[in-house]
């Protein structure tokens, strides 16, 4: 994962959604069920635009690539409903043929959903469809239990999910191995929900990642223990190339990067506007000369 620059609102934005917000207002207090969602009002282009060129052309989940504007526009924090997953590992669903479906994934309990954020502009993200429709659809882990109810306020709920434009850092609480597998790193549920929620951690996505984590993990090996200075320079070109915000799974890239070599990347990158995976991560930081 990468941490990305939110969007700014489209012009149109909120005049456009003014008439469906109120219609949910009304539809709560009436009791109406289910919500009336205007979901064409989400999907235009010109909104898709703004998010395909924030995250670079990139899920915000898994860093695939979209192929032009293809994508779906996920609300982060779920409108209808929001489910649990179960703790047991084998309730947390298996891919199927590397496609959308994903068997077995079950729910633990179901709350409603926050219907006052379905026309939010900073409630969206722009993601693939295996990520939206096959993993995260409805499920959303909060610290807080009980969960809070319905607020009198916007209100909002903590999150164990690591925000593709909030964070927390990525590279606190995600591992990646020289194979492309992702595990939990660091204290709390961070890791552990995102991996599970998002399902980074499928064998589709690991297989892909797979052979450009062992390029990375070598030429960090180079740029570490190599004594020849231009095979060094030569790594950390090969790693700006393949870390660059516009790259499929930089994320990965560059926090293999940090965690390595407690180098912040943009110490050793300082011409990169985007800078880290979004901050520095914890520890020490040596200049890239010693």
């Amino acid at each position: 994962m990468l941490i990305f620059r939110r969007p700014a609102e489209h012009p149109d934005f909120g005049e456009d959604v003014k008439d469906a917000r109120a219609a949910i207002e009304n539809a709560v207090k009436d009791g109406i069920h289910p919500l009336p969602f205007d979901e064409r009002l989400w999907k235009r282009e010109k909104y898709h635009t703004r998010f395909y060129k924030a995250q670079h052309g990139k899920c915000g989940y898994c860093e695939v690539k979209l192929t032009g504007l293809v994508g779906q526009m996920d609300h982060f924090r779920p409108k209808g409903a929001v489910w649990e997953l179960p703790d047991e590992a084998d309730a947390w669903g298996e891919e199927i043929d590397g496609g959308t479906n994903v068997h077995g994934r079950r729910i633990a309990r179901e709350h409603r959903g926050y219907h006052w954020l379905a026309y939010s502009w900073d409630n969206y993200v722009l993601s693939c469809e295996r990520c939206n429709s096959g993993w995260k659809r409805a499920y959303f882990p909060v610290v807080e239990k009980p969960r809070r109810g319905p607020p009198d306020a916007n209100v909002a709920e903590s999150t164990w999910l690591i925000h593709p434009f909030d964070g927390p850092d990525p590279v606190d609480y995600l591992h990646f191995n020289d194979i492309g597998m992702v595990v939990s790193r660091g204290t709390g549920r961070y890791g552990m929900e995102t991996i599970r929620t998002y399902g980074l951690h499928r064998p589709s996505l690991v297989e892909v990642r797979a052979p450009i984590a062992r390029r990375v993990h070598h030429q960090i090996q180079t740029f570490l223990l190599d004594v020849d200075e231009a095979q060094k320079q030569a790594a950390l070109v090969w790693l700006e190339d393949f870390g660059g915000m516009d790259q499929p799974h930089a994320g990965m890239v560059r926090m293999m990067f940090e965690q390595a070599t407690t180098l912040r990347w943009a110490s050793v990158f300082p011409d990169d506007p985007t800078g880290s995976a979004s901050k520095p991560p914890h520890g020490s930081v040596r200049n890239p000369g010693e």
